[in-house]
């Protein structure tokens, strides 16, 4: 069974009466997920897709959650992005899907993620996770009033 994954960006007022433009959408994306196996817990009224997309120049397959609050990083890929750690003002706790807790005492600012072609900025906490190198979080969703649509 596949899924399609409508994903579309607003970006605030930059023409007419302040109202918000759509900058990008995306259509009929294929998750990147087995069609047998373990894929991330959702509750009801959660959406999850996932595609590739650049991260600060790198390929990175980039799953986006509106079930997390913040954005996340594979230590793995973090490795790759060419940007400073700063340190949180205290450790952030993380549970993971497979209800493990694991901690995180930094964050990457001033990362960019890229969307066919448009660069957003996005700020990264860096923990140990699988095969997704990016989680993209409400923080992120939130700001560019993104919507995830699995049914269209």
């Amino acid at each position: 069974m596949s899924s399609r994954v409508l994903l579309q960006v607003w970006q605030g007022g930059a023409y007419g009466e302040g109202l918000p433009q759509r900058i990008c959408s995306l259509l009929s994306l294929q998750p990147d997920w087995p069609s047998e196996g373990r894929v991330p817990a959702t509750a009801s009224g959660i959406s999850v897709g996932s595609c590739t997309f650049l991260v600060s120049s790198v390929p990175a397959l980039v799953l986006f959650d509106s079930g997390t609050g913040r954005s996340f990083v594979s230590l793995a890929f973090s490795h790759h992005i060419n940007v400073g750690r700063e340190s949180l003002s205290r450790p952030l706790r993380v549970s993971i899907a497979d209800e493990r807790a694991v901690f995180s005492t930094d964050v990457i600012r001033g990362c960019v993620l890229e969307i066919f072609g448009v660069e957003f900025p996005i700020d990264l906490v860096p923990i140990a996770m699988g095969d997704v190198c990016v989680i993209v979080g409400m923080d992120w969703l939130s700001r560019y009033e993104a919507v995830i649509d699995c049914e269209r």
